[in-house]
This record gives C-alpha cells, sequence and structure tokens, in this order.
C-alpha cells in the first residue's frame, strides 16, 4: 500500500510539474482579424488587400515561408500605407521575411528621402517587427496607432 501512494504521489508531482516547465507557449493569432482591425482602425474603406501569393513580387517574400498572411494597403495622399502581416513557417523563414520586409522599408526611406521631408519623417518611424514567427511591416502615417492595434492582438492572445 505504500508503494502505491508513493507511486501515485510521484505521478502527480511529474504532472504537476510539467504544466510549470518555464517554456514560453506559442501564441496563436488570426491574421485576418489583425488587418480587419487595422483597416477599421484607419477608418478607410479604400484599402487593397494583398494575399500570399501578392508577396513575392511586391516584397521578394516566397510563399514557402508563409504560415499565413492578411496584407493590404492603401493609395490615399502622398504616404501610401504598406501593411505586411505574415506568420512564418518557422523561426529561419521570419528571418527571411524579415529581411525582404526590412528591404522595402529602407527603399521607402531612400525615395522619401528626396522626394519630401513630411514624408520621410514619417517613414522613419516605420520599423518591422517580429514576434516569434509573426512579422510585420507597418509603414504608414498612422504606424503608432497601428502598431497599437496589432500589438494588443498579441498581448490578449490565446495560447
Amino acid at each position: 500500500m505504500k508503494k502505491q501512494i508513493i507511486a501515485f504521489t510521484l505521478a502527480l508531482l511529474l504532472f504537476g510539474l510539467s504544466g510549470c516547465s518555464g517554456k514560453e507557449e506559442t501564441v496563436s493569432v488570426d491574421l485576418t482579424e489583425v488587418r480587419s482591425a487595422m483597416i477599421s482602425a484607419q477608418g478607410t474603406n479604400e484599402a487593397y488587400l494583398l494575399e500570399t501569393d501578392a508577396l513575392k513580387d511586391l516584397y521578394g517574400i516566397d510563399a514557402e515561408d508563409v504560415q499565413q498572411s492578411a496584407s493590404y494597403a492603401t493609395m490615399a495622399g502622398t504616404f501610401p500605407d504598406e501593411i505586411v502581416l505574415v506568420q512564418a513557417v518557422d523561426e529561419k523563414a521570419a528571418e527571411r521575411v524579415k529581411t525582404c520586409l526590412e528591404t522595402r522599408l529602407e527603399e521607402v526611406k531612400v525615395q522619401s528621402q528626396t522626394y519630401d521631408p513630411e514624408n520621410y519623417e514619417a517613414a522613419q518611424a516605420c520599423s518591422v517587427t517580429v514576434d516569434g514567427t509573426y512579422v510585420a511591416l507597418i509603414l504608414s502615417p498612422q504606424q503608432e496607432s497601428l502598431q497599437s492595434v496589432y500589438g494588443g492582438f498579441f498581448a490578449h492572445a490565446p495560447n
């Protein structure tokens, strides 16, 4: 009887400790929901949705690197918005996606520097962010508010 109690206690202890391993749990975010929230926050009805197959031609992102994407562009104003949201298939793919998006951001910075100081300042505030396998380019004069919308999905994401 003592052996059974000890075995049972050890089993409970091991089971309980497995839930406290300290490993970071994977976040799951539906990027189409994020895109919808960002479009709504901008108050635009002129968003051109970009699907995964368009990312190769526009940004150099291979479809094989993409688990899901939800991107869009607007053509309003002198500084059009480009919002690229990608979940890569793994961390190596996320690095490749990040490199492609950083290249695009640098192109926009160079173009805007010679075009318009106000656009250049807006481009300087934009960035590529990485959260695990999620990579985002938020290229917009409203970058700060859109980044807040994007970040909100990761702060409250179910595990």
